[in-house]
């Protein structure tokens, strides 16, 4: 039979090329997002501490309940007197900073980090123009700064002029900053404390600590390059709170680059992209076959009438697929790690990853997209074949002339399933869950409506094409057409509906969220101004204390952003929790709507807290919980108001927060922060419109690594229809054929493409849109619920662009065979 397949291939080499094409693109984006997957899930590597053996920090580990833990990002600080204990040791001093040339221009659009100038070898940066930095105004800087020249920089410690006395060399990435490590450790707002210590050693036998009483259990083996470190009976590394890292995890380390430690939001991304991307291709390479399959009735017809048993056609068609899938997926292969590297190209230019991230070279990827493309196809051919191959000979004929009427039980089942799946999910999941899972249940009700789609697209389409009658012969025949094929009609509206699901739904969900934490944002800012950081430069520790001594000034509020940790098991799976440190004195300038108590309560120990995190926790005024803070220090913390102003703040208000000031919000007169802000190059006020603007445009950066992916996805739809479209034309070259005999002219039948395409397009667009309205019910219900939003000029373009694509493709896919 597989020598059989191979000759019915070659004759049905066009109905299968539209398979093969479909079966190419799965493979290639399910490539792509496993290698991205794999990246992600892969340690970090050195990243900027490449000539260290190891890398020593503070454990950043939290035991938040019974089995459950979390990671502090960054790792709390260390104590720099640890440095000496280590030969060969090298103390980190990580800290941001703003830059600005003499006409207070910032040098890099990008976040600024500046270290001491111990750590330039630790990458290293090579040293190519001009000299160290050795006074208490020395900067050394990359190549793009010369040598002599001038720069304004705002350090957590205030803000100072400094003259370029050196440039070196590194690797790519935004501008570095080297100042002598005393200036840096000034500088840093946390003297005598360091980020981290990296280990090196030239004889590469080992990292021993200084002390000779010491015992180690770290040491280095020369082949892997792994350095472990061990702790000792008598000093360092007898401290449970020391956390070593080998050169293979050593970036996790890295307080400059948060992004590079953050590996749960890399894994989210490409997992969500790696889901999306198997769903679709699954979806539409399944449909495509199956759709192959249909078209060859005719053919699977003679051969039953000529006595080829069930199991000789199945076996015909298995190795056709066989054929097709390891042919396509040997393409989709060689295509997919050019699109992995292509989308990490485009994501690093947004800041979405971190500077030196590639794509793993795991062969897991390349074994789960090769073996899914056969086993998808292997699926769908046999779901498609079983009846025709079960069929007795007679019944067989008739049906290659006359559609069937109904799906298969297996067919009609599964598609049920997924879509009391789909239904159910809803119903079950609300608020976060909802959001969380919005996806996966139009994926459900999306893959449902594609099995039923002949009763479910086809049968209103073809009611929605009666009245096309009037238009004359071409509004006949495309409403005979939808009439008679409603299995054509499934196929080409299954696409439409998974691009208006993937748009829709993400659309809803993205606008809901970000328009509520903004509406709350709004009502809580009741300050006219608000003072922040410019560019990415931090604001100088006492800020807010100098600002409430000016004149002119009525009220002062500063915010401090930070996450907490609590110890109580209903917590532990939403840990972190954000959380914010508020100082506040004189006239209000934040309203975070109190239900009990107010912010005058919240000192010392007793904090304020959302009604989520109450309810969460089953907690009122006077009650006591315990958490940890971003530093791990570990507090019983009191209850003393609840609040319900949370989204863009955070869930815990705590007096004092380990972190840098975020923002001051200001009331009083706008001339006293002006000439406050003057001459202060890295401090910005804004209105309080501005700072709507800017939480708005921070919104929109923060979303667009989740649209991309779902472009990308909606993309492959399209070219899954286009695809779809030129098979179902293909296979209608016959009827075209007589159309022409009988005297139907070229303008003719294109029209009668055309009104096929909207009545086909509407139902689609109408059935997602169904899809999306029972993925988002959820959203709004439940104690973490928020307001739908429904972003009209999205949905507008959805619809917009579904029937521009329809009516162009059917255009196009007609020419040929008109």
């Amino acid at each position: 039979m597989f020598r059989i397949s191979l000759q019915t291939l070659r004759a049905n080499r066009g109905t299968l090329a539209g398979a093969f094409v479909a079966l190419w693109l799965g493979v290639t984006l399910a490539y792509g997002a496993g290698l991205l997957m794999a990246g992600a899930l892969s340690a970090p590597g050195p990243g900027r501490f490449a000539a260290a053996d190891a890398v020593v920090q503070a454990d950043p580990e939290i035991a938040t309940a019974e089995d459950e833990s979390a990671d502090v990002a960054p790792a709390p600080l260390l104590d720099a007197a640890l440095v000496r204990q280590f030969a060969g040791g090298v103390g980190d001093v990580s800290f941001p900073v703003g830059a600005f040339d003499a006409a207070g221009r910032s040098v890099s659009p990008d976040p600024l980090s500046a270290h001491g100038w111990a750590s330039a070898a630790l990458t290293p940066y090579t040293l190519v123009s001009g000299h160290a930095p050795a006074g208490a105004h020395d900067v050394v800087a990359d190549t793009r700064l010369p040598v002599g020249s001038h720069l304004r920089i705002a350090t957590p410690a205030g803000e100072s002029t400094y003259r370029v006395t050196g440039t070196v060399r590194g690797p790519a990435g935004p501008p570095t900053l080297f100042f002598t490590d005393a200036v840096a450790s000034r500088l840093s707002g946390h003297p005598g404390k360091v980020n981290a210590i990296a280990l090196a050693s030239k004889s590469h036998t080992g990292v021993r600590p200084r002390c000779t009483s010491c015992t180690p259990d770290a040491y280095m083996n020369r082949e892997a390059g792994l350095v472990a470190a061990r702790r000792t009976a008598a000093g360092i590394a007898a401290d449970p709170r020391l956390k070593v890292l080998d050169r293979a995890h050593a970036a996790d380390a890295d307080a400059s680059d948060s992004r590079a430690a953050d590996r749960v939001a890399l894994i989210a991304i490409f997992g969500t992209m790696g889901g999306i991307s198997a769903m679709v291709a699954l979806f539409v390479v399944a449909g495509t076959f199956s759709l192959a399959i249909v078209q060859r009735r005719s053919e699977i017809a003679v051969l039953r009438a000529l006595g080829a048993a069930p199991h000789q056609v199945r076996r015909l068609i298995a190795g056709e697929a066989l054929i097709v899938s390891v042919v396509a997926g040997a393409f989709g292969i060689l295509a997919g790690k050019p699109l992995a590297h292509a989308i990490v190209d485009v994501m690093a230019d947004h800041g979405a990853v971190p500077p030196g991230f590639a794509p793993g070279t795991s062969w897991i990827p390349l074994v789960a997209a090769f073996g899914g493309g056969i086993l998808v196809a292997q699926v769908a051919m046999f779901a498609a074949a079983r009846r025709a191959g079960r069929t007795r000979p007679a019944e067989a004929l008739r049906e290659a002339a006359i559609e069937r009427a109904r799906p298969g039980v297996l067919q009609l089942g599964v598609g049920v399933l997924l879509l009391g799946g789909g239904v159910a999910m809803a119903l079950l999941f609300k608020g976060t869950w909802a959001v969380a899972f919005a996806i996966l249940e139009g994926m459900l009700l999306a893959a449902g409506v594609g099995l039923l789609g002949r009763a479910l697209l086809g049968v209103p389409a073809a009611l929605l094409a009666w009245p096309l009658r009037r238009f004359g012969a071409s509004g006949l025949l495309a409403s005979t057409g939808l009439a008679a094929n409603r299995w054509r009609t499934a196929a080409l509206a299954t696409p439409v509906v998974l691009v208006a699901m993937l748009a829709g739904t993400q659309g809803i969900v993205q606008t809901s969220g970000q328009r509520d934490a903004e509406r709350v944002t709004a009502k809580r800012v009741t300050a006219p101004f608000v003072v922040t950081g410019r560019d990415g430069a931090p604001l100088p520790d006492g800020t807010a204390e100098r600002l409430a001594k000016l004149d002119g000034i009525a009220g002062i509020a500063s915010a401090r952003t930070t996450d907490i940790y609590p110890e109580k098991s209903v917590y532990a799976e939403d840990a972190p929790w954000p959380a914010a440190g508020l100082k506040a004195t004189g006239k209000p300038t934040l309203d975070l709507q109190f239900t009990s108590g107010d912010l005058r309560g919240v000192h010392g120990d007793t904090v304020a807290v959302s009604h989520v995190f109450a309810q969460t926790g089953d907690l009122k005024v006077g009650d006591t919980f315990v958490a940890r803070l971003a530093d791990k220090s570990r507090h019983t913390l009191r209850v003393g108001a609840i609040y319900t102003r949370a989204a863009g703040l955070g869930d815990v208000v705590l007096a004092d927060a380990p972190a840098p000031t975020a923002a001051i919000f200001v009331a009083g007169s706008r001339a006293a922060l002006d000439r406050y802000a003057k001459g202060r190059n890295g401090v910005e006020v804004l209105t309080r419109g501005g700072y709507r603007t800017r939480v708005h445009a921070i919104g929109q950066e923060n979303s667009w690594g989740v649209w991309m992916i779902v472009g990308l996805a909606a993309l492959f739809a399209a070219l899954a229809l286009i695809n779809t479209a030129r098979m179902a034309t293909s296979e209608r070259r016959a009827e075209l054929a007589t159309i022409r005999l009988l005297g139907g002219t070229r303008g003719q039948r294109l029209r009668t493409a055309i009104l096929e395409s909207i009545p086909t397009t509407l139902v689609a667009l109408l059935a997602g849109a169904a899809v999306v309205a029972i993925s988002v019910h959820g959203i709004p219900l439940g104690l973490t619920g928020i307001p739908l939003a429904i972003p009209a000029t999205i949905l507008a373009a959805i619809a917009a662009g579904a029937l521009a694509l329809g009516l162009l493709t059917a255009l196009a896919t007609n020419l040929k065979h008109t």
